[in-house]
């Protein structure tokens, strides 16, 4: 199992990563799946975002053992805490879903920075790369670092041309 961490749901609940009808702000959705299914996000975007396609992804998605939660079960808007003060619910969140072979990546840089080692000393499979969020120029670092953080997870990326691993 591959569990992504991200920062935090969007504070407009229609743009949650997991809804089949976002019609603009996927980043997160888009950016993800521009890694792990090229093809699928090609043929997503030019059906004019079509849900059942979108359906379909994240379907193959979970099929492959991908699961995305957020460091704050809030969006930041409506926190009154620090982020670090979410770390302990989120090592318990962590503690259900997981076992000893999930691999953990923290997506956002800020994640990263205040999630990490805290989450390496009760952890072990902590993928230990910052990964950019994928909007706002960061596009191309995101797929690079969420790219190499999958190669360490033990991931194989879609050849791009064939659509094979």
């Amino acid at each position: 199992m591959y569990l992504l961490i991200a920062q935090a749901p969007p504070d407009n609940i229609k743009r949650f990563f997991y809804y089949k009808n976002v019609p603009k702000h996927e980043y997160l959705f888009l950016g993800i799946i521009g890694v792990l299914y090229p093809n699928l996000k090609k043929e997503f975007l030019e059906s004019g975002r079509n849900e059942d396609i979108k359906e379909s992804i994240l379907l193959k998605f979970k099929e492959e053992g991908f699961y995305l939660i957020d460091l704050s079960e809030l969006p930041i808007s409506y926190l009154t805490a620090n982020l670090d003060e979410q770390l302990p619910k989120l090592a318990d969140k962590i503690q259900k879903l997981a076992d000893d072979d999930t691999k953990i990546i923290l997506i956002k840089s800020d994640v990263y920075e205040i999630a990490f080692r805290f989450l390496k000393d009760r952890f072990k499979n902590i993928i230990d790369i910052k990964i950019p969020f994928p909007c706002c120029g960061h596009q191309n670092d995101f797929k690079l670092m969420f790219s190499k953080a999958l190669k360490l997870a033990g991931y194989k990326i879609e050849d791009r041309k064939t659509n094979k691993l």
